[in-house]
């Protein structure tokens, strides 16, 4: 058998039951999770048995897309083999001594996913550098019109699906910007407070994934959201703020803004409705660290944890960011 001269390169995921695509894939990480029985028994020394105790396939998928949150957000999406819908992730051809294959053509492979949970993990960036969102997709066995297919179903010599606009231009943009929150604290606390100076941020879902096998089987069944517990984690130059949070502040209100990077330009205007913000109301910002060193600016992190009721942590694609308190 000859060596096959061509390489696959992530192309996009789709995810049908919603007619949704994840654009500007920056990895997808298929893992088949296989643990094994592995037995010896008496006076054997050596491993005398071998099979699969339990597979638990995953993809951990990794964007630049984070407007992708508007149709996936904090309540994750679920499908079923019932309606015959799976999500399809595609690798694309990139062949010897060439650019990647056209997507019409049959050259490509394909994993579907007949039952599954897509959450969301975190979105991260730092000062000017672009934002990541990452997800996690936990394949289930299959049901319904797909009862008792694999997590995973691979095919080879495949086009790629391109209904629902997959892959269009990479477009959709953002960086870290801007934190506005308010709170009943008193001085020498600010509020409301425009939080200025950002270097970096992170949004932390924190969302708990509930995920079992019945009957002794081998793939899980059952997955479903559990927990959200969200935090919002920022790194700034401002060390004023260190001096108003003390070893703590609650909040009435709090909004972390990533702004959308303009195409051909520099950034979008704030007051345009193209921003992505992930509000929440109670909480508290508490202080991590203040780091002081030879030659090296000040900076200070915080965290942010909303605490209120369903969901306590909103998302928005279509902000506009405020420039005063």
């Amino acid at each position: 058998m000859a060596f096959n001269n061509s390489r696959y390169v992530p192309y996009a995921v789709h995810i049908k039951s919603i007619t949704a695509w994840i654009n500007q894939i920056k990895s997808t990480a298929l893992s088949m999770g296989v643990s094994l029985f592995e037995e010896t028994t008496g006076s054997q020394t050596d491993r005398a048995f071998v099979a699969s105790r339990a597979i638990d396939p995953t993809v951990a998928i990794s964007t630049t897309d984070l407007v992708a949150l508007a149709t996936m957000g904090f309540g994750g999406v679920s499908w079923t083999g019932a309606t015959a819908v799976p999500a399809e992730i595609y690798a694309r051809e990139l062949p010897l001594g060439g650019v990647p294959t056209a997507v019409g053509t049959t050259n490509h492979i394909r994993c579907s996913i007949s039952d599954g949970l897509l959450v969301p993990i975190s979105v991260s960036g730092s000062h000017n550098s672009v934002a990541t969102l990452n997800f996690m997709l936990h394949a289930l066995l299959g049901s319904g019109v797909s009862s008792g297919a694999r997590p995973f179903v691979f095919t080879s010599g495949v086009a790629i699906d391109q209904t629902s606009s997959p892959e269009p231009a990479t477009n959709n943009i953002f960086v870290p910007n801007t934190i506005h929150y308010a709170s009943g604290a008193s001085s020498p606390a600010v509020s409301p407070r425009l939080v200025q100076g950002i270097l970096d941020m992170q949004i932390n879902f924190g969302i708990s994934v509930q995920k079992e096998a019945t009957d002794s089987d081998v793939y899980p069944n059952y997955a479903s959201i559990i927990g959200r517990m969200p935090s919002i984690e920022f790194t700034v130059r401002d060390l004023a703020l260190d001096i108003e949070v003390g070893d703590g502040i609650a909040t009435t209100g709090f909004d972390a803004y990533f702004q959308a990077v303009a195409t051909n330009g520099q950034r979008t205007a704030k007051g345009t409705g193209a921003h992505v913000k992930f509000t929440g109301t109670t909480g508290m910002i508490t202080p991590g660290s203040l780091n002081l060193g030879h030659k090296v600016p000040a900076g200070c992190s915080f965290t942010y944890t909303p605490a209120a009721a369903s969901p306590c942590l909103a998302i928005s694609t279509t902000s506009t960011i405020p420039t005063v308190a």
